[in-house]
């Protein structure tokens, strides 16, 4: 059936379409880690005060 051929390319082009979102979602956490670190340690300490050891 060309519907189900067309509906396996679908399954197919999501299939990689999600994984590659997944390794650019990876890449840019671990960018954002490096640069975010600092800020996120200024912004833990303003959110929580000093009661969390970072």
């Amino acid at each position: 059936h060309p519907e189900c051929r067309f509906l396996q390319d679908v399954m197919a082009f999501l299939e990689v379409e999600e994984s590659f979102s997944q390794q650019m979602e990876l890449l840019l956490r671990s960018k954002n880690r490096q640069m975010n670190l600092d800020g996120w340690k200024t912004h833990t300490l303003e959110t929580f005060g000093s009661g969390i050891g970072v």
